[in-house]
């Protein structure tokens, strides 16, 4: 059987088991970790170890759902916390799963719900994480299994993984900030000048509208330049700014009903590359709207977040004031990632406006 087929019986599992209760879920990756062609684990040895007494304090609980052991060595590998597979992530499951490796004194740990979420901690300090959705032909899914397969088990492999793919996505953003610096028709002329002579490619050339587009049909188009100020004078574009009531204004203009939702405004921070705010938490429990104004290139998004959508527990509060939410999205990135909870507004899109 190849990783590859590997991943896709236990999307498969997932998919079968996604309204389970947590007795049918714990059974099933009971089995998965058991299987000898999947992980190979023995349950006959000890290497999934159930539902472990953990002495903590004078009192003794019943505490990880899995431990999985080497035997050879008899001592503990990683630890697993199991949830309902339709249920969305949540700190307080997140702090569960940390809480055992503190008392097992294991840096690696993983906690599943509606998606799989590996972690790495060394302290409190430092810590690395990957989520992985069950979704079919996943490299990374196949990779997971890879690494924490019996006999390859490897802490810090792990963290190296951790490590890269973090890289990797930082990398990935600044290719797309890149992008937007580009002269393409000059790259074009480069690339066929050992061909063609410059006037020819000139001719070819001139007539094209030639641009990047990203998923949501908008163009990439070079950052504008800014004009330097005095060290402590922050970077203003005063000129292209524009108030809460003008944008809703601009929407209702084209098109989008702005009355029955509240709504969260934020144009790119002048002296950082995110949009910054600190709506209440309160707002989830309504219809929201999101609008980033990317007041360099002139572009409204909009983005409608249901009432109760989940995101309550996976938002990161505001550390002075914790009934605010610490809202950084990243900009010159469309997947609208959020800097400190790492969750993509991307699904919640509906639509730009150019002003």
């Amino acid at each position: 059987m190849t990783l590859t087929e590997k991943w896709n019986s236990i999307v498969s599992d997932f998919q079968t088991n996604k309204s389970s209760k947590e007795e049918a879920v714990q059974k099933l990756w009971e089995e998965i970790f058991a299987d000898a062609v999947v992980f190979g684990y023995s349950r006959r040895s000890g290497e999934i170890d159930i539902w472990r007494n953990i002495q903590v304090g004078s009192r003794e609980r019943t505490i990880p759902d899995i431990i999985i052991r080497d035997s050879i060595n008899d001592k503990d590998l990683f630890v697993v916390e199991l949830k309902q597979h339709n249920l969305p992530f949540n700190k307080a499951y997140r702090e569960q799963l940390f809480s055992y490796m503190r008392l097992l004194e294991l840096k690696v740990g993983i906690l599943i719900c509606d998606k799989l979420y590996i972690y790495y901690r060394e302290n409190n300090n430092t810590e690395y994480s990957l989520e992985i959705s069950f979704v079919k032909n996943s490299m990374i899914g196949e990779k997971f299994i890879e690494l924490f397969s019996k006999g390859c088990f490897n802490k810090d492999k792990i963290k190296d993984f951790l490590i890269k793919i973090e890289k990797t996505k930082s990398n990935v953003s600044l290719i797309k900030s890149d992008l937007r610096s580009l002269d393409l028709k000059k790259l074009l002329n480069e690339y066929f000048s050992e061909k063609y002579s410059i006037e020819e490619i000139e001719l070819a050339l001139k007539d094209l509208n030639i641009s990047i587009t990203d998923n949501f049909g908008s163009p990439v188009r070079p950052v504008r330049p800014v004009s330097p100020v005095p060290l402590g004078n922050p970077v203003s574009s005063q000129k292209n700014r524009c108030t809460k009531g003008e944008i809703i204004n601009l929407l209702r203009n084209n098109g989008y009903e702005m009355e029955n939702y509240t709504t969260t405004y934020a144009s790119k921070n002048d002296t950082m590359d995110i949009y910054w705010a600190n709506p209440s938490y309160s707002m989830l429990q309504r219809n929201w709207n999101l609008i980033l104004n990317d007041n360099i290139n002139r572009v409204v998004y909009i983005f409608r977040i249901p009432a109760c959508s989940g995101l309550e527990n996976r938002l990161i509060a505001r550390a002075d004031r914790t009934e605010k939410i610490d809202l950084q999205i990243y900009y010159n990135d469309f997947t609208f990632t959020d800097s400190r909870s790492k969750i993509s507004f991307k699904p919640f899109y509906v639509g730009k406006v150019d002003y």
